[in-house]
């Protein structure tokens, strides 16, 4: 056992002078550790993680240290975000996986799925299987469901790594029939969350979304809000797929609100290329690219996005600018060496089809055949969509056949994608394959197929000008005319709004009118302060105003911005004080009090905020699983029923001092955005985010929500400035409150 030793420091000869202490404060530290990262806490996770691991080695606890290790790294390459392509430091792990030798299989299983996961990270698909399938057989062999739905779970993702998509979904679905033997909820999660991606790549599309919902109910219950995330995400490529971009931009919303209270950005990832898609489809470039912007800001999904998430968004970029002028975009093509930070891995699909657009369009200088072999190796293996950035793979091969003037190969993959977009309603990817498909049969010449294309784009056009897909058919409308064929005149739609102002324009003047600042526009609406002052201007020019004074009283006379009514309700598009609670340390009161008794407690603790609410004017927006998220229509309400909720709590806590229960609760006010009875935007985010920086009975505020009580009875405490993820940072203030109900 000398590598034991070496690697606990000598703390085994420690253990008669303080050592039994040491190992309870390791123990503790390990708890604390492991609650924190389950409430996605990062810093004081892996501070607690680093007091632990010093506790076992002074002790001389081997197990322990293994232990903390395993949570210590994953916690790096989940929370912390080690950039996509870099393997995390598995040496402590390796070190005392010989430590442990033959002790501990259970143990060492759960190491080996930890490593295989760290080795899928840096996109080494072959040692991520050889360790996952370690782990699996140690499972087995074990017959421990905990293990083998970790080791599963493990497995699915190396599997997908390497685009083995059937086998990646058996393994997920047997990591879900453990987790559920087992009762592990949070495990269950795991795989239940990545099923859909196996799905969708399938083109099991009505299943994909059907899973991902339910997948998002489970993490409901069980708090997981990253996981959470990437379910929102399949919703997101599932419904851009079909053409429906609002539910995007919904899902995308939704999807930053996870991001902004786990911290986990694999979710946001995936969403937010969905929402740039979405938004090229219908022409807003500008937008497209603020997606972009979101995705690569370090801070703001990803710590540090690493090379090969700016290489995605190069990629997408140069797509953009193509799609906006199809000319050189003022920039140089790109070249082959992105080909080997694109990779060949599920994230790859869709910038590799972006680059067989940008070829076709001599816009990038990469080899046909190596796009080509990787996306038939792709396509072999049962890949049929790409995720996020949606795009069919057949219409992918079907482009480079037709460049190559494989004439009869390039047909067969466009009647393939039809039928698949017909029978799984990818309506753009339909209009988009007919389109390309009619340029080909131009290409070939002779009468029968220039009335076979003549047919093809007058289909395309029908769906592009259904989905408000303008660019497109734009495009399809070009062709016709080379073709001689006649697309169906569509008349104009009668605008929804006065003077011709867009859905979008009145989302940028209803937030003006309500004294949002640009910035604060631009975080509700996920763009950039570029991109509002753009609109502004359109604005200007259509309602014939010169300022934002003159476009504010323009938004209240045109009844754009209704005044709500003193005490009245929040409804529609209004300004709103939004009010987070959050339980204190809620994972470790399940697992200190039992499902029964938690149950019980977070029963009393619904009971005490809703009755509050109640007596405030307060509407619940959402139950968050471990809090309430409410709206009021005055910060004073809000203030009055955040101070009732504490007192309420601390009554409870006198009253019940072996069960006691402690929240924290954020405030913030803004102009969210409203939808199907859910809030979205920066104004929700940044409550979310409040609220998980305040401690135990603490209530802290926004300036702003600060500013709308000045002069009235609410004390408060400088608490200075604290950094929002993605918000920049923000001064807080704590409400000074006592218990005596004066």
């Amino acid at each position: 056992m000398d590598g034991g030793s070496a690697l606990l420091r000598g703390g085994a000869g420690r253990r008669g002078r303080g050592g039994g202490r040491s190992q309870e404060r390791a123990d503790l530290h390990y708890w604390a550790g492991l609650a924190h990262f389950y409430d996605q806490d990062v810093g004081p996770c892996l501070h607690h993680y680093e007091r632990a691991i010093q506790g076992y080695r002074t002790s001389g606890d081997l197990p322990g240290l293994a232990r903390t290790l395993l949570e210590q790294t994953r916690t790096r390459f989940t929370l912390a975000t080690v950039p996509l392509g870099t393997v995390a430091d598995i040496k402590p792990l390796e070190d005392v996986l010989s430590a442990l030798g033959e002790s501990e299989p259970g143990l060492r299983g759960h190491i080996a799925a930890v490593v295989a996961e760290a080795y899928r990270n840096g996109r080494q698909a072959s040692k991520a299987k050889e360790w996952g399938e370690k782990a699996l057989a140690i499972g087995r062999r074990l017959e421990d469901d905990h293990l083998s739905a970790y080791a599963g779970f493990a497995l699915g993702l190396a599997h997908i790594n390497d685009l083995h998509v059937v086998e990646a979904l058996e393994s997920w679905e047997h990591a879900l029939v453990h987790a559920r033997r087992a009762g592990d909820s949070i495990r269950e999660g795991w795989a239940l969350h990545r099923i859909p991606l196996a799905l969708t790549l399938l083109a099991r599309l009505d299943e994909a979304d059907s899973v991902a919902v339910k997948a998002c109910e489970s993490t409901r219950k069980s708090h997981d809000w990253s996981n959470h995330s990437l379910g929102l995400s399949h919703q997101a490529s599932v419904a851009v797929v079909r053409g429906d971009f609002a539910l995007t931009e919904q899902c995308a919303h939704e999807a930053m609100l996870m991001v902004s209270r786990s911290r986990y950005p694999w979710g946001a990832f995936r969403a937010l290329l969905a929402l740039a898609c979405a938004r090229a489809m219908c022409g807003a470039w500008a937008e497209a690219h603020d997606a972009l912007d979101i995705l690569v800001e370090p801070g703001r999904v990803f710590e540090d996005p690493g090379p090969v998430i700016f290489a995605f968004a190069a990629v997408f970029r140069e797509l953009l600018h193509t799609y906006a002028d199809q000319g050189d975009g003022g920039t140089e093509p790109l070249t082959a060496d992105v080909m080997d930070v694109v990779g060949t891995d599920t994230y790859s699909l869709a910038p590799l089809c972006a680059l067989v657009e940008l070829t076709d369009l001599g816009r990038a200088r990469v080899s046909a055949d190596a796009l080509g072999e990787r996306l038939a190796t792709a396509s072999a293996r049962g890949v049929v969509f790409s995720s996020g950035w949606m795009v069919l793979v057949p219409r992918a091969l079907a482009v480079i056949a037709r460049n190559r003037r494989q004439w009869d190969v390039a047909d067969r993959q466009f009647r393939a994608a039809i039928d698949i977009a017909l029978k799984t309603g990818a309506q753009p990817e339909l209009g988009r394959t007919r389109l390309d498909y009619a340029r080909m049969l131009m290409a070939q010449g002779g009468d029968a197929n220039r009335r076979k294309a003549g047919e093809l784009v007058v289909q395309a056009d029908s769906i592009f000008t259904a989905l408000g897909m303008q660019p497109f058919a734009t495009q399809a409308a070009a062709l016709a005319r080379t073709l001689g064929v006649d697309v169906a005149a569509v008349p104009p739609r009668r605008a929804a709004y006065p003077n011709g102002l867009s859905q979008r324009e009145v989302d940028v003047l209803v937030r003006m009118a309500r004294g949002r600042t640009r910035h604060e526009i631009a975080g509700d609406l996920m763009l950039g302060t570029r991109t509002i002052a753009e609109h502004l201007r359109g604005i200007f020019d259509k309602i014939k105003v010169g300022d934002e004074a003159a476009a504010t009283a323009y938004a209240f006379e045109a009844g754009l911005a209704e005044e709500r009514k003193p005490g009245g309700p929040a409804t529609g598009a209004s300004f709103r004080i939004i009010l987070v609670t959050d339980i204190v340390d809620s994972s470790a009161l399940i697992r200190r009090a039992g499902d029964v008794k938690a149950h019980d407690v977070i029963v009393r603790h619904n009971v005490v905020i809703r009755e509050c609410l109640g007596a405030h004017q307060g509407v619940e927006v959402t139950h968050t699983g471990d809090g309430i998220e409410a709206a009021f229509s005055t910060a004073s309400d809000a203030l009055d029923c955040a101070v009732a909720i504490q007192r309420s709590f601390a009554a409870h806590n006198r009253t019940n001092p072996s069960e006691p229960l402690q929240v924290r609760i954020g405030v913030n006010a803004g102009e969210p955005i409203a939808s199907e009875g859910r809030l979205f935007g920066a104004a929700v985010h940044a409550a979310f985010a409040i609220a998980a920086r305040a401690r135990a009975q603490q209530i802290l505020v926004s300036e702003v929500v600060a500013h709308l009580v000045a002069g009235k009875r609410f004390e408060f405490v400088p608490r200075g400035r604290i950094g929002l993820k993605g918000l920049g940072r923000v001064r807080v203030f704590e409400v000074a409150w006592d218990d005596s109900g004066s």
